[in-house]
């Protein structure tokens, strides 16, 4: 969670930076920021939910292999 907010706060920050006048350049770095805070996080999430799911299917394949 604490991933979430500090990509909030950042881009909050970044958004009035750039609209009170930093110029182009510092709206597109604010932008290239959101995007690589948002893909990492959400590739954390992917890897996670990708290791649970794998950890569940093996322990539903060790009970099948067991009951038989």
């Amino acid at each position: 969670m604490s991933q979430i907010k500090n990509a909030n706060g950042f881009c909050s920050a970044s958004i009035s930076a750039s609209s009170h006048g930093f110029g182009v350049n510092a709206k597109r770095a604010a932008i290239r920021a959101m995007i690589r805070l948002t893909t990492k996080f959400n590739n954390n999430v992917t890897n996670t939910i990708t290791k649970i799911c794998a950890t569940h299917s093996s322990k539903i394949a060790n009970q099948d292999d067991h009951s038989v």
